[in-house]
């Protein structure tokens, strides 16, 4: 029978299986797609990466006390580079989560949040990429 937590670590692990499945597409483009900045003071699509990467190394991983990953792009990685570092990085966060024995509201209600906010950047990446067909 499937818990709560069985219920928000698949929501959070969603992140890993989402982007994997984006990348044969993102290798096929050529970097100057993912720069392209949209009116609006939006950030680019390589932006959006970049800074989901960082909340996963600056905010979530260290909120779980999960260990950095040691392979991290440097800031002029490629956006493919980019996207498998966030696989990385929220593939060792859902190891630890795996692996927690403790399981409090506030850490269900984080890693809810958590997976609301990737389902809202994702939404954000789709809408700026179908802004910009050619």
């Amino acid at each position: 029978m499937r818990t709560d937590r069985d219920t928000i670590l698949d929501q959070v692990a969603y992140l890993i299986d989402e982007l994997t499945a984006q990348l044969p597409h993102l290798e096929r483009l050529p970097e100057d797609r993912f720069t392209l900045a949209p009116f609006g003071g939006q950030g680019s699509i390589r932006d959006r990466y970049a800074d989901m990467l960082r909340l996963e190394r600056e905010e979530h991983l260290p909120h779980m006390g999960a260990v950095l990953p040691t392979d991290t792009p440097e800031d002029d990685a490629s956006t493919v580079a980019i996207v498998e570092a966030i696989v990385a990085h929220r593939e060792a966060l859902v190891q630890v989560l795996s692996s927690a024995d403790e399981w409090d509201e506030a850490r269900a209600s984080y890693l809810h949040q958590l997976a609301i906010r990737d389902a809202e950047r994702l939404r954000d990446v789709a809408e700026q990429f179908f802004e910009m067909r050619s």
